[in-house]
C-alpha cells in the first residue's frame, strides 16, 4: 500500500473498514491536494469511457454501461467535494445532501435501480452529461 499513488490510496482509504487496528499507520493524512489528484484523474477516466461509449457503443451496450459508469462519477464527485470542503462524504446519500446543480443530478441518477431515462430522452443526453460534468471537473482541478 505504501508504494499506491496517493488518489486511488485515497479512494481505498475511504471505502475501507479496518476490522483491526487502522489504515492510517499506512496511509498517513490525505490532504486536498490528494484529493484534487484523484478528482482530476477519475474525471480524465470517466471522460474517455463515457465518450468512447456515447460515440461508438450500440444502444445495448450503452445501456449496459451507463449504471457502471455513473456509479464511477460517484466516486470523481466525492473527492471533488473532499478537495473543495475538507470533508470526506460516507455514503452516496451524504454526498447528495452536499451537491448541486448537474453534478446533484447524476449522483442522483446513480441512486436509482435502474438509471435509464424514463422521458424517452435516450441515454445519450446522460452520457454527454457525464462528459460535460468530467470536462468542468478536468478544468477545476487541472494543473494551476
Amino acid at each position: 500500500l505504501e508504494a499506491w499513488p496517493r488518489y486511488d490510496l485515497l479512494q481505498l482509504y475511504q471505502d475501507t473498514f479496518a476490522l483491526f487496528g487502522s489504515l492510517d499507520a499506512l496511509t498517513g493524512p490525505f490532504t486536498a491536494a490528494d484529493a484534487r489528484e484523484a478528482a482530476r484523474t477519475g474525471a480524465a477516466n470517466l471522460y474517455h469511457a463515457a465518450l468512447h461509449s456515447y460515440l461508438y457503443d450500440p444502444a445495448h451496450a450503452k445501456a449496459a454501461a451507463l449504471p457502471v459508469l455513473l456509479k464511477s462519477m460517484f466516486f470523481v464527485l466525492r473527492s471533488a467535494q473532499f478537495a473543495r470542503s475538507g470533508r470526506c462524504a460516507p455514503s452516496k446519500a451524504a454526498l447528495l445532501s452536499e451537491l448541486a446543480g448537474e453534478e446533484r443530478e447524476l449522483l442522483s441518477a446513480s441512486l436509482q435501480p435502474d438509471p435509464l431515462p424514463k422521458d424517452g430522452g435516450g441515454i445519450d443526453p446522460l452520457l454527454l452529461g457525464l462528459v460535460q460534468q468530467c470536462s468542468l471537473l478536468l478544468n477545476e482541478f487541472g494543473p494551476r
